[in-house]
């Protein structure tokens, strides 16, 4: 008999009053949990970008958002300075602040003078068992709410998703925990998902509203059907293969990468093996974030993004194309060993 066990968190953040341009600035390691968007006119967005400094732009932010989850920031004024509001905004200019965020699966920077502390509803924390039956989720989100549930996995299993909602505009995004954004993205893709889990951990549901069903705080009961199933891809022991020292890796390498992610062409790599055949999951490193990529049989099957992936051969390297910017060159031997 399959057994389930579920354990429920919930957490209610409330508003809190929004503190002056300057002290919101102030240099704070923690922070709070969650942004709001301020000083933006009506229908302006906010640029959300790939570094903490005014690069590529990657998305945008609507300026009623909030919601946006922080994940810390720097710069910014330091506690304790004792200036005169032209004195602040000299050192804000010389030391500006930013703060990386994420919001609805897309993670990046923000200038922190365009942020203010905000609040989100986040609940629900369930353990899926594998290979078993539809689990059945039930709840109601209401204007800017977003409601999170959290899934752990194993690298190879197939995680099956269906939302049936009473508003249209209610969707989920899927997201790695730690990851660099959705690899599932509703209001995009529609409400049915069947995706490949790359690698083991933490997987996060998180059902919202589109910002005009929530600027109007609309109601929307939902459901979701939840399955995973397929047979997981366990690491191999590192009894049996041994493990780079003080890493959950088989081996690791330095790869070519786009020019994106590190001025100097390459990035920081590290396979654990699921096989010897070329079975295991890479993981790509770079000064901006990482990316997991599952190779079944030598050929990559699954990533922890959204975006479209394609893989050519040359020469014992394995080239992977993910979106239009990424670019990595996977060895054979880095997979396989030898």
């Amino acid at each position: 008999m399959t057994v389930f066990r579920f354990t429920t968190i919930f957490r209610v953040v409330v508003f809190a009053q929004c503190a002056t341009s300057f002290n919101i600035a102030h240099a704070d390691a923690s922070g709070p949990d969650f942004f709001k968007v301020r000083s933006v006119p009506y229908g302006a967005t906010v640029p959300l970008r790939d570094r903490p400094v005014a690069s590529t732009i990657i998305a945008t932010i609507p300026a009623d958002a909030t919601c946006i989850r922080n994940e810390g920031c720097q710069g910014g004024l330091m506690e304790g300075m004792s200036l005169s509001e032209s004195e602040q905004a000299k050192q804000l200019v010389a030391n500006p602040r930013w703060c990386k965020v994420e919001y609805r699966g897309l993670k990046g920077w923000v200038e922190g003078k365009l942020l203010a502390e905000g609040s989100c509803v986040s609940s629900s924390t369930r353990d899926l068992a594998p290979g078993s039956k539809p689990v059945t989720i039930r709840g109601t989100i209401k204007g800017t709410e977003s409601t999170d549930y959290r899934i752990k996995a194993l690298a190879g299993q197939t995680l099956t998703v269906l939302l049936k909602a009473r508003h249209p505009q209610t969707y989920f995004n899927l997201i790695q925990s730690g990851g660099q954004e959705a690899m599932f993205i509703g209001s995009i893709a529609g409400n049915k998902a069947e995706v490949i889990i790359p690698t083991d951990g933490d997987y996060t549901l998180q059902v919202y509203s589109m910002r005009t069903a929530a600027r109007g705080g609309s109601s929307s009961n939902f459901t979701i059907s939840a399955r995973l199933h397929g047979q997981s891809l366990l690491a191999i022991s590192g009894n049996k293969e041994a493990l780079v020292q003080d890493t959950p890796f088989h081996a690791t390498a330095v790869i070519k990468c786009p020019p994106l992610f590190h001025t100097g062409f390459i990035c920081d790599a590290g396979v654990i093996r699921r096989g010897l055949d070329g079975t295991g999951t890479v993981q790509i490193r770079w000064p901006q974030g990482k990316r997991h990529i599952l190779f079944i049989g030598g050929k990559a099957r699954a990533s922890d993004t959204a975006y479209p992936m394609t893989s050519s051969r040359k020469k014992g390297i394995s080239i992977v194309t993910i979106g239009k910017d990424e670019i990595f060159e996977i060895p054979d031997a880095l997979l396989k060993g030898g």
